[in-house]
This record gives C-alpha cells, structure tokens and sequence, in this order.
C-alpha cells in the first residue's frame, strides 16, 4: 500500500516496495505524482527496503537503474531524509550520486524481531556511513522548528529499563527545488509566506527542468531568492518582496499583476511580460517588454551589460513595447526589434519610444539587430532626454546582414552606407530596390554585382598571353635542337583545363642529341633560317568559393617567328603572338574581352646533352569588359574598354642523360611576369557607373622536373615514349586589392582578387613517333593538381613535316 499526507509545513510519503511482479522496487509514476502535486517545503519519504545495501539482504539495489531514479527524484524535490526498516539494526549513511545532492539513508529496523550484525562494510562505494548500532532496539524522534530538522535515535536499555538518545542528525532546509521530472506546478501565496519563511530564516525556491512554475494570484510576503534554473516561472500574484535571479536557458514571465523584487538577468536567461520589477534589474540576458505589445515596468534602475539584449517588438508608429524606468537606465550590449506591421515603412519614419528612463539614460546600445528588411534597419535615437525611440534609416552594413556578405561584398556595403543618407534621383532608385528586397542571400547578391567583375578574368588572360607566347618559342626551341629548319607549322595545341589558375602551361624543355636518334633527322641541320607558326587554345574553369564568384574562359592564340642559326650550338630570333580571349565573369551575363599582341626575342645554346633557353617579351592587350547589373527592380549594363601591358622574361636549363635506349633529363626554368591594367571609367550604368583604379601584377615562378624517354625503333619509324613530372612554386603573386568609386562620386573602396594557388604540381606521360621521311607526330597527356579548387588536364597532339 502506498500513501501520503501533510501536516502544517510537512508532506509524508509511505511507499510499498514489495507488490507483486514488482519486488525490491517503487512506484515511480505514482511518487513522481505526487512529489510534483506537493507545494510544501519538508518532505519526508520511508518504505520497507533499505536503498543501498547495508548488510546482505534484499534491498531496492537489486534494480540498481530503478533505485537510482528513485534517489535521483528524491533529490530533484530537496528530500533529504529517507527512512527504512527490514534489516533489524540501526544505520544512518549518506549518499550522493551522478553529482546530486546529499541524502541520509536511516535504517531502524529495530522495532521488534531478533536483533542483526554488520560487518561494517557497503557495497556501494558512494554509501557513506555517519552512524551504527547493532543489538538494541530503538526508535527515531523527528522534531521540527520552521525549516530545521532534528532527528534523534533512542536505544533501550534492558538491563536498567529506560530508554537513552544514542544518534541525533540535524539539517536545515535552505533551498526547496520545483519542477522535477520536468513536471508543471503551481503554488499558492499563501503557501510561501506561511511556510518558507519565519522570523529569522527562510527557504530559497529553485524551478529546475522544462516544466512550468506558476505562482497563483494573490499577495505573498514571501522574501526569499527565486532561482529559476531551467524551464519557465509564470508569476501572475503580487510576489514583490521576492528578489528574482533567472538563469540561462530559463524564462520568467510577468504577467500583468505579477510583481517581483529586483532581478538578474544571466546570460542565456529571458524575462518578459507586462509586470513589474520592484527593484533594480541587471540584464545580462534578454529581456522583452510585453505579451505581444505591452510595458514592462521597473521600479528602480534598468542596467543592460555588453551581454546583455533587449527585444522589441514593434507594430506601427505609434505601437510598440516600452520598457519603462523609474530611475535611470544604464545601455550597453544588444537591441532587437520584431516588425510586425505589414507594409515596409518609408525610410526617415519616427517611431514610438522603446524605453524611458526618469533619472535618464546613459550609454547606447552596441550591437543592433533591428532588420525590417535585409537593408531597412530601426535605428535607436538618444537625443530626447529620457528616452530611446527608433527612426527607420538604410543600413547596408547592418550586424545581420554582415553574417551574409563576403569580404568584397562588405566593402561595397561600406561604400552603400556613405552615400545612403543623401542618395538622390537615379541612386535612390537602385537603393530603393535594393531596400525592396525580401531576404537576405538576395541583397547579398544585388550588392555583388555593384562591384567590378572580372578582375580575376584579366590578370589571367594577361598572364596567360604571356605563357602561351613563352610556351610556344620553348616548342620552337625545342623543336630547333631536334633539327628542325625551314617552314616549321605545328598542329593545334589543344588543353582541355578547370582554369589557368597560375599560367602554368611551361613546357618542360629537352635536347635531342642522344645517339640513338643518328640517321633520323635532315642531313641539312645546319641550314640557318627558319620560320615557324605554332597555335594554343584553352578552356577553362574557375570553381565558386565561399568569398568570390567563380568564372569560366576561352582563349585562342596564335605565335609566329623567324630566327637565324648562327652557330652550330646558338641559334636567336624574334617572334610575334596574337591572342584572343573571352570570360563569364557571372551567371548574369558579365563578360571580359581580350584582343593581345606580343612582340619577342628568344635564343637556346646548347652543347652535347647541355642546354639553355632564353626569351624576353613585350606585350600588349585591350580589354571590352561588360558589367551586367540584374535584380528585381534593375536590368542595367556598364561597359568599358581599358588597356594593358605586360612584359616577360623567361630562362630554362637542362641536360640530357643517355643510358642505352633511355633518356633521363632533369629541366629547371623560372619565369618573370609583370603585367598591368590600365584604369577605367564604365558607361552605360547610370549611377552604378565605376571608376576603376589601374591594376599591377607580378609573377615569378620556378619549376624543378625531369622527364624519362624510352627510344625504339622499328624498321623506319622510331618510337619515343616518355613520362615527365614537376613541380612549381610561385612567389611573387598574390591577392590583389582592387581600388574603385562611383563615377558620380563616393567614397573609395576596396575589393581583393583570389588568392592564387602557390604549390603546384605536373605530372604527364606521352610518345613520339618518327619517321625516316622528315615526318613525326606526337600525343601527350599531363594533369596539374595541388589545390581542391582546381586541377588541370592537358592534350597536346601535333603533326612536324620538315622541310
């Protein structure tokens, strides 16, 4: 049989721990019941079983997981004392488990029955013994005096017939916790102010876990702290004289006649409601005015930390939640507002006040978070007296917004601010749709397109044009140490590539002057003009990343030349290069154009299996580059067409070592790039129009790689298997600050280029194959890898008729 009861300030469980299929165990669900239905501060719980062992017999331990969440809910309602029989001594432990408070386990099984012994050891390591009798009979004597507790062990004496106090164990009860097992209570005024406090003392309330504590209606002198620790306190009477601490993750709610004394606000914690703060109240947390619209009133002084937020919920001009003071109010850390109003408000609106302060109002709020559109923002005044109200303003570098944009995009939202307040005309009709628009990605993206597209774009097709050019006089050269004279016109190079991150396209430059390869080449090598024409072609593709918009190319280039054998071992000549490129620059049509035009000398000497190039180049190039402005509201395009520039130097070196029919040839070369673009002014754009500030790039780049060809030979054709790999470094180039305003004036800002790939490598495989009748063809396949962004694949096929 289970039962309970209550007597003034106490509430008595019995528990039957024996029923049927349920041996050695509680009612959980019926305890927990009524655990949750008792308001009562002293609480005091005893059954049949022991629930640790104390000496060998059947106890609740024997379902250790049940017992434990038996001790567990004991201690979520502040009971302290659990009391039991069936072992025929007297024993007095305490026990805490998983962190949980105290509580005393009393065995008196000594009411009746043959007496027992103990060996004076638990099994359970978290029992700690205080007191011990063996072979007496005895009872316990509970005595209690407002919130204290005296409990007194009495042992008989049969020898002289009288009865003599062998244990006393006292507490007092300080703290009474709410809410365990995460259930809903409730508790009348009348409870707290005739049982948690006396002349003199008093017991604290905590709600613990999600549930619900309400404190009913009426008037309480109750003046204890309430801890709310987790889940919420619903205050609805007039508690006033109770000091308030709300903790995070918990919420206290006031509602329209609930009043508490002074409150901290912990981080983490929430108070909100149409109350009253009868006292000062320090915000670390979070505190919202109203039940939907409505005042929160503070009798004191409102102070708000660097952590603490104040939430807003704002639904016309003239409606809003207020936070009013009495005295003054301290500001710092966060303002949020809620706009529930419907239609977007017209930028300059005033709205109503959102706290007053009687003694005034110092500092200001440090972080907004007061959106009504992505770039419509409430912003707090403070110039009236007393008072913090809110005026609707433009805010492109909004603490929201800013957690959506790049670091270029920010740049142009910084720029957006400057002219914000005094946009007019057509500027005004792009910010206003801007303004218009819903969420936040989409702002994002209206103020990307507001910056200059391509930048990336034209420092590698600049660059490129330079590599293309460099790479085709090494074939050339390469091409002339094989014995090559006369009318040199190679087949298409096609590479199929993601992007030409890098201008990595160098080919790994080799002499042919192995023994082998007698017989195989023109008697007349030493014919000293020559003429050659060689052509490129790459696509590519720069992938997205998580701060710049990717983009891909084509590129189309033509090298032609002429140079003059003047020794055995030295042969010079000039060259000229044509190069045709074209970039999306966005997924809304953006575009960059490039004609370039390279003008060169170049050289290779080279003796035995030793060799050793050189060029230096010269170009020029003209870029149409096409800005595509698109978003709902605007459909614009800026155009504009600057010149650029760029000179190159170049040198390679290797040597060729023959072992039987394998070849092995260690290479190693650097490069020198600078290239420029000139500044330029858009058209065609209205007030998105750009000036754009001139752009300096520097590569320098070295390679280090071998290359392993196999010659064999069959009848009259040759062939040259071979495999190749290397590896790059480059160290000058590096991400680029690109400078630009509004042509029809703003402040300068300033954007960054992608940060190119420093660490490289090239790995490749292909054969030549040579006939005796002055033909040869040749197929090569090489892979560039080294960043996740990119890696690129590389076709080379060409058809040599010497003439």
């Amino acid at each position: 049989m289970t039962y309970s009861f209550s007597r003034n300030n106490v509430f008595i469980i019995g528990l039957e721990e024996g029923y049927a299929g349920n041996e050695y165990r509680v009612n959980q669900t019926w305890l927990n019941e009524k655990l949750a239905t008792n308001t009562l501060p002293l609480t005091f719980v005893y059954g049949h079983y022991p629930a640790f062992e104390v000496a060998p017999a059947n106890t609740l331990a024997n379902n250790p997981a049940a017992r434990d969440a038996f001790w567990k809910s004991l201690g979520d309602y502040s009971v302290n004392v659990y009391s039991s029989g069936h072992i025929h001594l007297y024993n007095r432990a305490k026990i805490s488990i998983d962190g949980g408070p105290e509580i005393q386990q009393i065995v008196v099984g000594t009411g009746g029955g043959q007496l027992a012994t103990w060996d004076g050891t638990y099994p359970d390591s978290r029992v700690i013994g205080e007191s011990h009798q063996e072979g007496k009979y005895g009872y316990n004597l509970v005595t209690i005096n407002g919130n204290k507790v005296s409990i007194e062990h009495y042992t008989y004496d049969t020898l002289t017939d009288t009865w003599h106090l062998f244990d006393t164990y006292e507490y007092t009860l300080t703290l009474r916790k709410f809410g365990g097992n995460n259930a809903n209570q409730s508790i009348d005024p009348d409870i707290l102010t005739n049982y948690y406090q006396g002349s003199g003392w008093g017991i604290a309330v905590q709600k613990i876990g999600t549930g619900t504590l309400t404190l009913n209606p009426g008037f309480s002198s109750y003046a204890q702290m309430i801890t709310v620790s987790g889940g919420t306190l619903d205050v609805r009477g007039d508690y006033s004289q109770a000091p308030l601490t709300v903790q995070s993750g918990a919420t206290a709610i006031l509602g329209d006649e609930g009043k508490v004394a002074g409150v901290v606000m912990d981080s983490g914690g929430t108070l909100s409601g149409t109350g009253s703060v009868v006292g000062n109240l320090a915000n670390a947390g979070t505190v919202k005015p109203g039940n939907s619209i409505g005042i929160l009133k503070v009798i004191g002084n409102y102070t708000q930390d660097s952590d603490g937020k104040l939430s807003i919920e704002v639904a016309s001009p003239v409606k809003n939640d207020i936070l009013a003071v009495t005295r003054g109010a301290s500001l710092a850390g966060s303002l949020e507002t809620s706009w529930t109003g419907g239609a977007t408000p017209t930028i300059g609106t005033t709205f109503g006040t959102i706290l007053t302060a009687a003694s005034g109002v110092t500092g200001t709020f440090s972080n907004l978070r007061t959106n009504i559109t992505p770039t419509l923002v409430f912003k707090p005044r403070y110039d009236v007296p007393n008072q913090v109200y809110l005026v609707v303003e433009r805010d492109y570098s909004n603490q929201t917004l800013l957690t959506y944009l790049t670091p270029d995009q920010r740049a142009v939202s910084s720029m957006l601010n400057a002219v914000a307040g005094s946009a007019t005309g057509d500027l005004n009709t792009v910010l206003s749709a801007i303004d218009a628009l819903p969420t936040y990605v989409q702002a994002a993206n209206a103020i990307e397109q507001l910056a200059p597209k391509g930048s990336d774009a034209r420092s590698s097709m600049g660059i490129s044009t330079a590599s293309f050019q460099a790479g085709n006089i090494s074939g050339r050269l390469s091409d002339l140490r094989q014995g090559a004279q006369g009318i040199s016109v190679n087949g298409l190079n096609i590479r199929n590539r993601d992007f030409i991150s890098n201008w990595m396209e160098r080919p790994i430059l080799l002499a042919s002057t192995a023994s082998h390869t007698t017989g195989m080449m023109p008697s007349g090598i030493y014919e000293r003009l020559g003429l050659f024409v060689k052509g490129n072609a790459v696509f590519g593709d720069q992938r997205d990343t998580s701060e710049q918009t990717g983009y891909d190319f084509t590129n189309i280039g033509i090298t032609m030349g002429s140079d003059y054998r003047f020794t055995k071992n030295f042969i010079a000549g000039l060259m000229f290069g044509i190069n045709t490129s074209r970039a999306n620059a966005d997924n809304v049509g953006s575009k960059v154009k490039m004609e370039g035009y390279t003008f060169g000398t170049y050289g290779t000497y080279y003796i035995k299996g030793f060799f050793v190039d050189g060029q230096l180049s010269y170009g020029y190039a003209r870029y149409d580059n096409t800005r595509r402005i698109v978003f709902p509201g605007i459909d614009r395009t800026a155009t504009s067409s600057p010149n650029g520039r760029q000179f190159t130097a170049y040198g390679g070196a290797g040597y060729e070592f023959p072992v039987d029919r394998w070849t092995i040839t260690p290479t190693m070369s650097m490069q020198y790039i600078k290239l420029n673009v000139d500044d330029y002014t858009e058209s065609g754009a209205g007030a998105l129009n750009l000036d754009v500030d001139r752009q300096d790039i520097e590569s320098l780049q070295a390679s280090v790689g071998w290359k392993v060809s196999y010659s064999w030979q069959t009848g009259k054709t040759l062939f040259l298997p071979n495999i190749c790999a290397s590896y790059r470094y480059e160290f000058l180039r590096d991400s680029k600050n690109i400078t630009f305003q509004l042509t029809q004036g703003s402040s300068p800002f300033t954007i960054k280029t992608l940060y190119p790939n420093k660490n490289f490598a090239i790995l490749g495989a292909g054969v030549t194959v040579a006939a005796r009748d002055n033909t040869s063809f040749s197929i090569s396949y090489n892979v560039q890898f080294g960043n996740n962004k990119y890696m690129a694949h590389n076709i080379n096929a060409s058809l040599r008729i010497l003439f």
